[in-house]
């Protein structure tokens, strides 16, 4: 049964919650609203009169996030006026300028609704203001055209982090870079090699890239970042069985040649993840003899267990990584296009390389192969201060024969039965 309580009594509550509300300190108030979404903070408004235009005053907008199911607004249509009102009543300067939104409902729809949504973006960022922005992030899932951005962002000297997804950079001639730009995260994004070039070599604060480059693989000079992660394409690739079975070097892809180049790159990181056919590319050049990643502590790759030379490319990049900490490794299934021959894994030198430093190794999407058995056990024997193995299975009937096979008496093997593909 439902308690009422009388009309003078819940008046009196309601003036109390509101003198308490009131009450906080701005800072406090301020540092709540700015760890909610801006449709959430817009509904604060109702709280006290003190909070009623509180939201107009914030300097994060953040509209939708990242990753959520189902997305926080119900259409695209929603989204477009709750930015328009926000934007037409906020008062402050604009530190933070996020929007997420998957864009799923306008597949069907078809370029229209598509076309009317980037016209209302132009309009938006022209809307904020250039002297004060510091971060800008657009990550737009299933958006069926790309957003080009405005030439203005170029001219966002105080810009520290810029995230975009399916959008497209043309700067005019005059840029040269991002001065105060620590953070770099571009997803599908199209944009020239030159564009690249200038965005990782002439911002001289930048820390962190996350690339994926569709259109081609080059590496341009970069500076010492401490965390970089590219995923991309050769130009033009021959098909990988072509590649292997020829010997002159001359009918290779020309960035095959440029894979020295790359290598120097590595030296400086600290972390660093290769995804994808990267592997396949390294085992079909030589990597430098005297180059060593000694800053490298953390390592995520996928290996295709299935292929001795990718296993042996893996192996190279272990062995030049001495003071490494953690490595992931998701197991990249593929063909079995020739059989894994233990015996020539056990005459590999680096099979015995010293791992002195490393602490945890993860090991994902495993079936017991022979070739996935022999390199952890070849982990958990030259690793001498390995704490943890944690190894993610595909099916739960292997679990009993790779926990047979698997032996340390140092470190701790875990096991985890499946929940779908492990990720790194």
């Amino acid at each position: 049964m439902e308690m009422k309580i009388p009309f003078k009594r819940r008046e009196v509550l309601e003036t109390k919650i509101d003198r308490l509300i009131s009450e906080l300190p701005d800072y406090i108030t301020e540092e709540i609203l700015c760890h909610l979404s801006t449709k959430d903070v817009v509904r604060t408004s109702i709280l006290s009169r003190k909070w009623r235009h509180k939201w107009t005053t914030i300097p994060t907008l953040v509209f939708g996030e990242k990753g959520l199911h189902p997305a926080q607004f119900e259409s695209i249509d929603e989204l477009a006026s709750t930015i328009d009102h926000v934007l037409s009543h906020h008062n402050d300067p604009i530190h933070k300028f996020q929007i997420y939104h998957n864009f799923i409902e306008m597949v069907i729809p078809g370029y229209k609704k598509c076309d009317n949504f980037l016209r209302n973006m132009d309009r938006w960022i022209l809307r904020l203001p250039s002297d004060h922005i510091k971060e800008l992030s657009l990550v737009f899932d299933n958006l069926i055209l790309r957003y080009t951005l405005p030439s203005c962002i170029f001219s966002w000297h105080n810009l520290t982090r810029l995230e975009l997804h399916r959008c497209a950079l043309r700067p005019p001639a005059t840029f040269k870079g991002f001065g105060n730009l620590k953070f770099l995260r571009l997803l599908n994004v199209i944009l020239t090699k030159d564009m690249l070039e200038i965005l990782l070599c002439h911002s001289p604060l930048l820390e962190s890239a996350y690339l994926w480059i569709a259109d081609f693989f080059d590496v341009p000079e970069t500076p010492k970042f401490r965390f970089f992660e590219f995923i991309g394409k050769f130009i033009d690739p021959l098909p990988l069985e072509i590649l292997w079975a020829r010997a002159d070097r001359s009918c290779w892809p020309r960035e095959i040649s440029s894979m020295p180049k790359f290598f120097y790159h590595l030296l400086h990181f600290q972390s660093l993840t290769l995804k994808g056919s990267f592997l396949e590319y390294l085992a079909l050049c030589d990597s430098p003899k005297e180059f060593l990643l000694h800053n490298l502590e953390q390592l995520s790759m996928s290996v295709n267990f299935n292929h001795q030379k990718e296993i042996s490319a893996a192996l190279c990049l272990l062995s030049r990584a001495p003071n490494l900490q953690e490595l992931n490794i998701v197991e990249e299934a593929g063909s079995v296009d020739e059989n894994v021959e233990l015996g020539v894994l056990e005459s590999d030198d680096r099979m015995n390389c010293l791992y002195a430093k490393l602490r945890r190794v993860r090991m994902s999407c495993i079936i017991g192969s022979e070739g996935e058995i022999y390199f952890m056990n070849s982990m958990l024997s030259t690793s001498p201060v390995l704490e943890t193995m944690t190894v993610d299975l595909i099916f739960p009937s292997s679990k009993t024969t790779v926990g047979r096979s698997l032996c340390s008496k140092r470190a701790k093997i875990i096991f985890k039965e499946p929940g779908g593909q492990s990720e790194f």
